[in-house]
């Protein structure tokens, strides 16, 4: 395994985590439809459960561990 790391912004994991929580950033303060309130938790609990796995997945390739 190389110890040669891409940074952050240049995975693919960092683009799919930043499309998904501006997403559901999106859902949760829309003004002009108001989502069912379950909805809104949904979206932001994916928001959140996306960014930690790419903290995790970031921390396990930095140690060496896959992922």
């Amino acid at each position: 395994m190389s110890n040669v790391f891409k940074l952050g912004m240049k995975t693919s994991e960092f683009w799919v985590t930043v499309a998904t929580v501006t997403g559901s950033l999106a859902v949760t303060v829309q003004p002009f439809a108001p989502l069912h309130p379950y909805a809104q938790v949904a979206a932001v609990l994916t928001g959140g459960l996306s960014s930690a796995a790419y903290a995790i997945s970031r921390a396990k390739s930095k140690t060496g561990q896959r992922p």
